[in-house]
């Protein structure tokens, strides 16, 4: 993996650890699909796209991340090289 591509998964992290959606969107692909574990799920089991996962995250009427994921906090640990991409 290239050091560009490990900034821009850092700088992803972060924003989903600062709980800024719309920044976190900006290092996901507009096909992005989102899995929750938590509140979200009762929903619907998948997320697709930029709309959907925006709206799986806020409270209605709220810039930020519903209280449930605050306490979700991602750490990277090791980042490796898989398959044959770039």
């Amino acid at each position: 993996m290239s050091q560009e591509n490990v900034e821009l998964l850092r700088k992803g992290i972060d924003a989903w650890n600062r709980r800024d959606v719309d920044l976190w969107l900006n290092y996901a692909a507009p096909q992005i699909q989102w899995l929750p574990a938590g509140p979200a799920a009762v929903e619907r089991e998948v997320y697709r796209g930029y709309d959907e996962v925006r709206s799986g995250t806020r409270l209605p009427g709220k810039p930020t991340m519903c209280s449930s994921y605050r306490k979700t906090r991602c750490v990277i640990w090791a980042i490796q090289r898989c398959g044959s991409g770039a």
